[in-house]
C-alpha cells in the first residue's frame, strides 16, 4: 500500500471514529437529559405534596385553636372554617401556594360555586344511620326526583349495608350483583367509605359526585343544625316552614350563610328556646323539635371535618390534591387520599 492510501485509510478510521464517537456523546446527552427532565418532575411532585400538605395542616391548626377557644361553634370559626379566602385561598408556601377549597351551593343563584375552607361532615347525612325514608326526602328534596325513583334509590342505599331480603319490589340484590360483567358480592355490613355508593345499584359516577355533598359515614348520626343544609334538616324530619325558620335565624340580618352575624346554636336541648328568640314559633313547630331532638336526630356541635387541599408551583400546570377528615375531638386522621 502506498503512502496516500495509507493516509486514505487512517482519514476514514477517523472520521468514523468522530462520527461514532458523535452518535455516542448525542446519546448520552439524551440519557443525562431524560434523567434530568425525571429528577426535575420527582423533584416538582415531592415539592407538592409538601406545598398540599401544607394546606391541611393549616387547616388543622385552625380547627384546633377554634376547639381550644370554645367547644361549641362560634360566628367567627364558622367564618374562617366555612367559607373564607384569606385563610385558605392562597396560602404561600416556598416556590407554590396551596388552597383549601370545596364544591358549595349558592341558593340565590342556585349553581355550585367554590368554596375556601373545610366542610363539616356533620351537616350531612350519615348513610350508616339513616332510615330509607329519611334518605328518600333528601333525594326528593335535593335532586328534585320522583317518588318513585328516590324510594328505589333510597331502598337500594339501605340494602347494601343491611342484612336480609331488599324491599324493593321484584329486585334480588344478590343475583344482580352477583350477574353482573365483572360480579361482586353485596357488603351487608356499614359503609367504611363514600366510595362504595358507587357499588349500589342505580347509582352512576355523576350522581355519586353529587351525592357527596349530603352523604357521609361520619359521627353518631346527628346533624348539625349550624351548618346542615335545607335538604337535610328536612330528611330528618323539618317541615318547609320550619326549616325555612331555622335557616333564617342562623343566616342572619344578611341571609347568607358563613357571615359574622350568624347565630350559632349553643345547646341542643334548648333549641326550641333560642330559635324562639328569632322567629315565632308555633305549639306544632315546638312539638315537631321536641320529637325529632328526643329522636336524637340533631346536635349543635361537630367532630368530623373533611379538608381537600390542591397544591400548585408557580407558573407550572401540575398540581397536587390531597383529601382527608380530621377528627377534631381526638385530634386524629380519620382518612388520607393523596390524588
Amino acid at each position: 500500500m502506498n503512502r496516500l492510501n495509507r493516509h486514505g485509510a487512517i482519514l476514514i478510521l477517523v472520521l468514523w471514529a468522530i462520527g461514532f464517537l458523535s452518535v455516542l456523546a448525542l446519546q448520552m446527552g439524551m440519557n443525562i437529559r431524560q434523567k434530568m427532565t425525571l429528577v426535575q418532575r420527582l423533584e416538582e411532585r415531592r415539592q407538592l405534596h409538601y406545598i398540599a400538605n401544607a394546606g391541611i395542616q393549616k387547616a388543622i391548626v385552625l380547627l384546633r385553636q377554634n376547639v381550644k377557644v370554645n367547644e361549641n361553634a362560634t360566628a367567627g370559626g364558622k367564618v374562617a372554617l366555612g367559607d373564607h379566602k384569606q385563610h385558605f385561598a392562597h396560602i404561600p408556601v416556598g416556590k407554590g401556594f396551596a388552597e383549601v377549597s370545596y364544591a358549595g351551593f349558592d341558593e340565590r343563584s342556585s349553581e355550585d360555586i367554590k368554596k375556601f375552607g373545610v366542610v363539616d361532615e356533620e351537616s350531612k347525612l350519615n348513610v350508616n344511620k339513616a332510615k330509607p325514608t329519611e334518605l328518600k326526602i333528601l333525594l326528593q328534596y335535593a335532586f328534585a326526583m320522583g317518588d318513585e325513583a328516590a324510594d328505589q334509590l333510597a331502598k337500594s342505599i339501605v340494602d347494601w349495608r343491611d342484612h336480609g331480603d331488599s324491599e324493593l319490589s321484584g329486585f334480588y340484590s344478590g343475583a344482580y350483583y352477583g350477574n353482573l360483567k365483572d360480579p361482586y358480592t353485596i357488603k351487608n355490613a356499614d359503609y367504611e367509605v363514600l366510595d362504595e355508593l358507587l357499588l349500589v345499584y342505580g347509582i352512576s359516577k355523576n350522581r355519586y359526585q353529587e351525592l357527596l355533598k349530603y352523604f357521609t359515614i361520619y359521627g353518631s348520626g346527628r346533624v348539625d343544625v349550624n351548618t346542615a343544609s335545607a335538604p337535610v334538616l328536612l330528611a330528618v324530619g323539618f317541615s318547609e316552614e320550619l326549616t325555612k325558620k331555622i335557616l333564617a335565624a342562623r343566616r342572619g340580618l344578611d341571609g347568607q350563610d358563613g357571615t359574622m352575624d350568624d347565630y350559632i346554636f349553643q345547646q341542643i336541648y334548648d333549641f326550641g328556646s333560642e330559635l324562639g328568640a328569632f322567629v315565632d314559633l308555633t305549639r306544632e313547630d315546638l312539638d315537631q323539635i321536641d320529637q325529632i331532638n328526643f329522636a336524637g336526630k340533631i346536635g349543635t356541635t361537630s367532630q368530623f371535618y373533611s379538608i381537600k387541599s390542591t397544591g400548585y408551583l408557580l407558573n407550572k400546570p401540575q398540581k397536587k390534591v390531597i383529601s382527608c377528615v380530621f377528627n377534631v375531638k381526638d385530634d386524629k386522621m380519620e382518612y388520607y387520599r393523596e390524588e
